[in-house]
């Protein structure tokens, strides 16, 4: 069973290194650059998690979770990862995790899609 995760990052670098990671794991990966595009594509797919940068052109990776008040998972990630975003992820019932570390983000996406 193919397992499809939606990474929005507006770094290159980021969803390549990233991307690469969870296709490593089996994941099918979909990237896209920007908050906008973000929401259209997870609107349009089905996916088993979505992974959120917090700071990208347009919306926001919190924007983009409160526009869609999914059920799927979703984490959102960045390197200026504070108090007060996990507090808001938190009310939306989202997830976070750190840029900063690739390994803890990509072992976080397992343990919220184990099944």
């Amino acid at each position: 069973m193919t397992r499809r995760v939606l990474l929005a990052d507006d770094e290159a670098g980021i969803r390549t290194v990233v991307g690469l990671q969870l296709q490593r794991r089996g994941w099918e990966v979909l990237t896209v650059s920007d908050g906008e595009a973000a929401l259209a594509a997870a609107r349009t797919g089905d996916y088993d998690v979505l992974v959120l940068d917090q700071r990208m052109p347009g919306l926001t990776g919190l924007e983009v979770a409160q526009a869609l008040a999914t059920e799927v998972p979703v984490i959102v990630y960045s390197a200026y990862l504070d108090d007060e975003l996990h507090r808001q992820a938190r009310e939306l019932g989202c997830h976070t995790s750190t840029k900063t570390d690739i390994t803890a983000l990509l072992d976080r996406i397992e343990q919220l899609t184990a099944t």
